[in-house]
């Protein structure tokens, strides 16, 4: 590892942006096209990728100096792909009517305007989300922004914006519940 990275791995270990931007930008390639030739399935390997990185960076304090960054995140990748894989092969259902499917990135809008009380509930769920998160889903679902315009609009990098508004999804999913 360069000194670079590490001083990145180390931004990003106290919570700072630059350092989540920079791993992001610097390993997303190597990770995404690893995760592609095992899958030959692009939206897969960007869901595999998006979590892995969520994943690394939750669990950033975790990481040993010693080996590469690359490789740890490759592991988790590996890992995550894994699971996508028993998931499939088991007949799982959603119990939860709130989650509103959003794990299959299905509009909330549609969702919403199905049900009153559903919207309340979610956009009561919503507003106790981080400031961050909440504009991320809010442009994304109800404005029907692409990644594309709100990483421009919003001056973040593309991948970092898929990774937070995984993040955010997640988190309004564990709220839903």
């Amino acid at each position: 590892m360069t000194e670079k990275e590490i001083k990145h791995i180390e931004l990003a270990k106290s919570g700072n942006q630059l350092g989540f931007n920079f791993l992001v930008e610097h390993y997303w390639n190597y990770v995404y096209h690893f995760i592609l030739k095992q899958t030959q399935n692009a939206y897969l390997s960007e869901e595999v990728c998006i979590e892995s990185f969520a994943k690394a960076f939750d669990k950033i304090e975790q990481f040993n100096p010693k080996y590469e960054f690359k490789t740890w995140l490759v592991q988790i990748a590996k890992n995550g792909l894994i699971d996508e894989y028993r998931k499939k092969k088991l007949d799982t259902q959603e119990i939860n009517n709130y989650s509103l499917k959003i794990a299959e990135d299905t509009s909330i809008g549609e969702d919403i305007q199905e049900n009153n009380t559903n919207e309340e509930i979610v956009i009561s769920e919503l507003k106790k989300l981080q400031k961050d998160y909440q504009i991320v889903l809010q442009k994304y679902y109800l404005e029907c922004k692409s990644f594309k315009e709100i990483s421009e609009e919003l001056q973040i990098p593309i991948n970092n914006l898929k990774v937070k508004a995984h993040r955010a999804k997640q988190k309004l999913h564990k709220k839903l519940k």
